[in-house]
């Protein structure tokens, strides 16, 4: 028989054209089908799709708490056949949906897990390829971005950080993946350097070794680290500025951003000292003063490391790298500090660090400066962070990268840390603070006469950084052992200064002092909470896995290279009868492009120049004698311009006199350097004059770029908060809960106790504060309140803070006095959201002192403490005569104020401790709109056909403000009417004429009658007439400000056309 057979190759559904004009590879319509795509005879076809079968039960799945959850994302991956389900059955129930973590709920049988289900065999196979509450899923969390990549599973719930597995390793074992680490998409980011400095047999040295040379300086004693075996370039570091760091290779190929780098590994040949030598009877040959200002170079000035240690900080033991982190490799980096790249010095393999570090967490490997075997590509030589963001709700695939969107890419850091800033002399050892700067990096110090600000940088667990942030204290005397804030100018040492002798300089360093720990408040940043920061708190393992973890300091430094000017000597005045205010000294070698002249606007036989070169001398020859001797320089705040630069014969030999000392080649007429003014006092008279080095320094470059320079001071945020805990008694760290409950419906002057009643004016519930484990502290004072809503307005006034009088003695939040009314209005999210900033003091760590002895315009005190603890920086007294003052530091019996004072020995002092501040937040809840107790009232009219109304609705929103109960209240028809039904009265419709609610009621024999309802709550006829007898109900909803809805009921009665009515103020024409 005849057989008519078509494809739709198209597979498009053509409902527009006739039955007749369809193309024969389309279709009219058609359920549950498919069309074939398969290379075989079939294409085209088309195919039942298979109904939805229940294939087994979620409970049947071991490990996943009680069977009461769902499943919130679900992807079919084609290429095995295999659906993955994202399930559940934790509820996140804060007011955001972001809150509470589901590990924090250990009360609660609740799990998470992933699924993977394949229905193509017989009986289905499913396990679990992750399960844990570390997932943190919660049914309030769909996630909607999901994609396969090759073997990986990525996905993303705007609820936590983007995250991804492998899945075929976790289908091998579903303990693969057991916390936050291991499925981030942003890896765990090291946050310490290489150290370079290790324990040698009980001392503690550096570890930057000259291996190659057999003896020491002095060319006498053995050299202690000579390597006779040594196998490197024992040259390649001698000319360069290294640093070294390191970053992690894991098992799917990722790296992690690379750790902070060291500070340059450099020491001088020659410990960078002048060195003479002499014959064996004591004649000198040779002196690198004299090789230095006759060449007007430091030749030793080279680096003498060729070997190094680099220490490694393991975040684990070795022998746990890859099971704990999932760490495949290590790499070395090296960079020089005149380049941009950086490359990779060796690769090791978790395996090579396993067997030398064992069950420690310290790697040590071994460079004998070698060259790197490879440059990292320039997007991983700038990439300092990962830019996966914190949460995303969208996430798609375009070939192989994954894309992100609508997500939020940064925390929100603190505006301020409480430290400061001073530089003094290196600690010589780390006994204090673990301070090991001088024996690290033993010839480094921080230069004067330059300025500085110190900052922090936080970051999370997986590299996400803050901006800079900087000291809240401002007082700038940064100098000198005294700490003052983090913006400040290190200027030239004073000639009375300690240490008195260059000899006894090891060289300065940056301190800082933390004054409280390092704060943050979790508050997620989400539509559904207005007055949300977007502050990610501290972090915590288990609970907050993206909460800030480490911190590093920071430095910038505009004020870049300068050059140091090795001279002759300097001549004060010159070598006749000329004044002795101006100083001259002589140009040579390189010194003549280091101070230049100024060749512009210059005539063709000029030989006079101007410079515009700006000295700071270091570095005299000596005075009184003529010996060849130098001495320091003290600049101070001085400058030195140098005004002229000239050739010897024409400046008139600086008029050369008998008896006159000689300038260094002066037959050779060199060029001549004046300074016009030297401050009352630089260089030797003419009597004392002879060439012997003396150096000054040119005046900085001063970049225009604004950057901060990444230290090698870093470390964990709750490291650094237990010692600042350690050192300042035991602050108050928070409360113990800010429960707030505040409801426009509060009476501010309610008799009840209730959080958030009506009758009540309390807004929280008791705020007990605590230490840093929680425990709650029942000795304490508060000290201040204030108030600002989202618009910046002071809201003070409204709200007080009143001790509780319980037995732990905590606080309580109230409304204060009549003006403490609040309603909730249009602009309410903005307007009725405050931010809290309380003070408070721990009593406990209050200290009594007496003064040991008199003082007089002193910031030093000494004391004998006669109750309490030791004093504490952050403490502060006051007293008749004394201004204010904190305590800045502490050493034993003396402390340090930051502001003179005046007193007489045995008097007391009342230590106060330091004032912790909080920020916390809270919002006005909106209250029930309600219809008043006989809101509803109905007019009778005097006869049928009277005009008027027919009822009136009276409500009232929530607030306690009487007169604003009836604002911003809207009036509707309610959309459903379940007291008017099709089937016995008849059809409605709703429309609108300007701010008038319309119902048009239809009854089924044709009549029809519109009903008006106005924004006063007024009911009445529009059109129309009834023309049915019937009893029915018609319901309006009244809706307040903040979206909350009422609904009352009006009730229609017997309306019976013409006819006398009950309560109905309108009669209707038949």
């Amino acid at each position: 028989m005849a057989e008519i057979k078509n494809s739709f190759l198209a597979s498009k559904m053509n409902k527009d054209l006739d039955d007749r004009l369809i193309p024969s590879n389309e279709y009219k319509d058609a359920l549950n089908i498919a069309v074939s795509n398969s290379e075989d005879s079939d294409v085209g076809a088309l195919e039942n799709i298979l109904q939805n079968t229940n294939v087994y039960p979620i409970s049947s799945i071991p490990n996943i708490g009680e069977d009461n959850g769902k499943i919130i994302g679900k992807i079919v991956n084609p290429a095995n056949d295999e659906i993955y389900l994202f399930y559940t059955n934790y509820k996140d129930i804060s007011t955001d949906g972001l809150s509470n973590h589901q590990a924090s709920f250990f009360g609660y049988e609740t799990n998470s897990t992933i699924i993977r289900y394949n229905p193509v065999l017989p009986s289905g196979e499913s396990s679990q390829l992750v399960y844990g509450r570390f997932l943190n899923f919660s049914e309030t969390s769909p996630i909607h971005g999901i994609n396969i990549v090759e073997d990986f599973l990525f996905w993303t719930d705007d609820r936590n950080q983007p995250r991804k597995i492998n899945i075929k390793r976790a289908a091998a074992s579903r303990f693969h993946y057991s916390c936050e680490d291991d499925i981030s998409v942003a890896k765990f980011a090291p946050y310490t350097p290489i150290d370079l400095y290790k324990n040698y047999n009980g001392t503690y040295e550096t570890t930057m070794k000259d291996a190659t040379s057999e003896l020491l300086p002095d060319k006498t004693t053995a050299n202690p680290d000579y390597n006779p075996l040594y196998a490197g370039d024992s040259n390649y570091l001698e000319d360069k500025f290294a640093r070294f760091s390191y970053r992690f290779k894991y098992e799917d190929g990722e790296y992690s951003i690379m750790a902070p780098f060291t500070q340059i590994a450099f020491i001088p040949k020659q410990d960078g000292s002048f060195l003479d030598v002499y014959d064996a009877g004591g004649t000198l040959i040779s002196s690198d003063e004299a090789l230095a200002f006759t060449s007007t170079i430091v030749a030793f000035m080279e680096n003498k490391v060729d070997q190094i240690s680099l220490v490694i900080n393991l975040p684990s033991a070795g022998e746990d790298l890859h099971t704990d982190y999932k760490i495949k490799e290590i790499d070395i980096l090296y960079k020089e500090s005149d380049r941009i790249a950086v490359s990779v010095l060796d690769t090791v393999s978790v395996a090579e660090v396993a067997l030398q570090s064992l069950a420690t967490n310290v790697y040590e490997y071994s460079y004998q400066s070698r060259k790197p075997v490879r440059t990292l590509p320039q997007n991983q030589s700038t990439r300092v962070y990962d830019k996966t963001p914190v949460r995303a709700l969208a996430q798609e695939v375009s070939g192989n990268r994954v894309i992100y969107g609508n997500f939020v890419n940064k925390h929100t850091a603190p505006d301020h840390i409480d430290y400061q800033v001073t530089v003094n002399q290196k600690f010589r050892s780390g006994s204090i603070d673990n301070n090991w700067s001088y024996i690290e990096y033993p010839e480094h110090t921080v230069k004067r006469n330059r300025n500085y600000q110190v900052g922090f940088i936080l970051s999370d667990r997986y590299g996400r950084q803050s901006d800079v942030i900087l000291s809240s204290v401002i007082d700038n005397n940064s100098v000198n052992g005294t700490f003052g804030a983090s913006t400040f100018y290190v200027p030239y040492r004073p000639s009375a200064s300690s240490p008195t002798t260059f000899l006894e300089d090891i060289g300065n360093s940056i301190k800082i002092q933390l004054n409280e720990t390092i704060k943050s408040t979790r508050s997620p940043l989400s539509l559904d909470n207005s007055i949300s920061t977007g502050e990610p708190g501290l972090y915590d393992v288990n609970t907050n896995p993206t909460g800030w973890y480490s911190y590093k300091i920071v430095v910038k430094q505009t004020q870049q290279e300068y050059y140091n000017v090795y001279l002759p000597g300097f001549l004060k005045g010159d070598l006749g009868v000329g004044p002795t205010t101006a100083t001259h000294s002589v140009l040579i070698g390189d010194n003549i492009n280091k101070v230049p002249r100024d060749l512009q606007e210059v005539g063709p036989n000029q030989t006079k120049y101007r410079s515009s070169e700006v000295l700071f001398p270091v570095v005299e020859n000596y005075h009184t004698s003529a010996e060849n001797w130098n001495q320091a320089f003290y600049p101070e705040n001085n400058k030195f311009d140098v005004t002229t630069v000239a050739p010897f014969g024409d400046l008139n030999d600086l008029g050369v006199t008998a008896g006159a000392g000689s300038i260094f080649e002066n037959t050779e007429d060199p060029l001549i350097m004046r300074i016009g003014d030297n401050n009352g006092g630089l260089g030797a008279l003419k009597a004392n004059m002879s060439p012997t080095l003396s150096i000054a320094e040119t005046s900085p470059f001063i970049s225009n770029i604004d950057i901060y320079y990444e230290t090698s001071t870093s470390g964990l945020i709750s490291e650094l908060n237990t010692k600042v805990i350690t050192d300042v008694g035991t602050p108050i760290m928070g409360f113990s809960t800010f429960d707030y409950a505040h409801n426009e419906s509060q009476a501010w002057n309610g008799t009840g106790d209730i959080t958030g009643d009506p009758d009540s004016p309390y807004i929280t519930s008791e705020l007990i504060p605590v230490d840093n484990v929680n425990n709650l502290l029942n000795n304490t004072e508060f000290v201040s309140l204030s108030v600002l809503d989202t618009t910046g307005q002071n809201r003070t006034s409204q709200f007080e803070m009143v001790a509780t009088g319980s037995a732990a003695n905590g606080y309580r939040l109230k409304l204060k006095d009549v003006t403490s009314q609040f309603y909730y209005g249009p602009d309410a999210a903005t307007k009725e959201s405050y931010s809290f900033t309380m003070g408070v003091r721990n009593l406990d760590d209050n200290t009594t002192a007496t003064l040991d002895s008199s003082v007089a315009n002193s910031k030093v005190i000494s004391v004998t403490v006669t109750g309490g603890n030791a004093p504490f920086v952050g403490q502060t007294i006051s007293g008749a005569g004394i201004p204010n003052a904190t305590v800045t530091f502490v050493d034993g019996s003396n402390v340090t104020l930051n502001v003179r004072i005046t007193q007489t020995a045995g008097y007391v002092f009342n230590f106060k401790a330091p004032v912790t501040t909080f920020v916390r937040t809270g919002a006005l809840n909106n209250s029930n709109p309600f219809v008043i107790p006989n809101g509803i009232t109905y007019v009778t009219p005097a006869f049928s056909t009277m005009q008027g109304l027919y009822a009136t609705v009276v409500s009232y929103n929530g607030t306690f403000i009487v007169s604003k109960r009836e604002l911003n209240l809207e009036y509707e028809w309610s959309t459903l009417q379940p007291g008017f039904l099709p089937n016995l009265h008849g059809q409605f419709s709703l429309s609108s004429v300007g701010d008038t609610r319309l119902i048009t009621l239809n009854n089924t024999s044709g009549g029809q009658v519109t009903l008006a309802l106005a924004q006063n709550g007024e009911i009445s006829i529009s059109a129309g007439a009834f023309d049915f007898l019937s009893t029915f109900t018609l319901n309006i909803t009244i809706t307040d400000a903040g979206g909350l809805p009422v609904q009352a009921t009006i009730n229609f009665n017997g309306i019976i056309p013409g006819a006398f009515t009950n309560a109905f103020s309108t009669a209707f024409d038949i």
